[in-house]
Formats: C-alpha cells, structure tokens, sequence
C-alpha cells in the first residue's frame, strides 16, 4: 500500500504543479522582445548577403585586373624581305618574320605557341618550312662565294675502316631459395 501512496503524493504533486503554471501570463513584452530578435537578425543575414557579394565582386574584378595585367600585348612583327639569291624559288605563302630579341639574364619570355589549324593538307609529307634568316644568309654566302675559296675551309680527313663488335650477353643463372628446396616459405 506504501507504493500506492507514493504514486498517488506524485500524481498529486504533478497536477498541482500543471495548474499553476497553466494560470502563469507571459512576463510583459515578451513578444515586442522576440520581435526583435527576430528583426535583429534578418539585418544580420542581409548584410552578411552584402558582405559575400561584395567579397564576390572584388574576387571576379582582381581577376580581370590579373589577366589584363599577365596577357602580353602583341605587336605586328616586321617582314623581312626575301634576299635576291632566292628570287628564283616559289616563295611560300606565308612570309617570314624576323624578330630581333636582346638577350637578357634578367627576363626570358617564354610565349605559347598557338596552333592554327591547316585549311587543306599539304601535297609533301614533312611538309617544308621557309628557311630561317641565317639560312638565307648562308645561302646568300655560299653562293657569292668562289667555290675554290669555300674548299679552303673545307677539312676532309679519311674515316679509316669502322668496325663494330659484336655484343655477348651471358646467360642468366636463377639460383633456388634457401629453404625453398624441401617446399617451405618463410
């Protein structure tokens, strides 16, 4: 009967615990408080939206600054003339262009290299370049040039007999395992 008291002191307790706190009002301005947490902190949220946007915009204008800055400006580059001696070849149709670069420890240039894709394929295979500057110029000397003068700097020594020996390889001797002859691992 003990338990039964116990029980019912609980119940009791419990109801009259409900019944005052159901006649409790709210303390006065509880709703003006909420309503301002409330206003608090969507201005909050809004500016942090204001925050990330400009954040956004200032990333995406250093960016373009970036590249503007990185991209080098590119200049037409001057045609050199075709020498006389070349008159009598077809000329390509590209012409040449011939940079002068100053050389310089301080700053080398590395360019990429655009790819413009071929409108046909070309009749020869390797297709031929047009020859560089020192390559005209070579031309230019060799053929103004008296052919006595040119085989005075030409040095011929003979070449001898060559001869290559042969290459021996020994065989290879694969040994068993110590331990692995009776069939055990370790």
């Amino acid at each position: 009967m003990h338990d039964k008291e116990t029980d019912r002191f609980v119940d009791d307790l419990l109801d009259a615990s409900l019944r005052q706190y159901r006649s409790q009002e709210p303390r006065a301005g509880l709703e003006t408080r909420i309503l301002a947490n409330v206003r608090t902190r969507a201005r909050a949220a809004k500016a942090r939206r204001w925050v990330w946007a400009l954040g956004a915009a200032a990333a995406a204008a250093l960016a373009v600054v970036a590249v503007v800055l990185y991209v080098p400006h590119r200049r037409p580059a001057p045609v050199a003339p075709v020498p006389q001696a070349m008159a009598g070849k077809p000329e390509p149709p590209l012409a040449v262009a011939v940079v002068p670069r100053a050389r310089s420890a301080a700053r080398t240039e590395i360019r990429p290299v655009r790819r413009v894709k071929a409108e046909r394929r070309p009749e020869q295979f390797p297709t031929p370049i047009p020859p560089t500057e020192q390559e005209k110029l070579l031309l230019l000397y060799v053929q103004s040039t008296p052919s006595s003068e040119l085989e005075a700097h030409v040095v011929q020594q003979p070449l001898g007999h060559l001869e290559i020996p042969k290459i021996s390889i020994a065989a290879l001797e694969i040994k068993p395992l110590p331990g692995a002859e009776n069939g055990q691992e370790n």
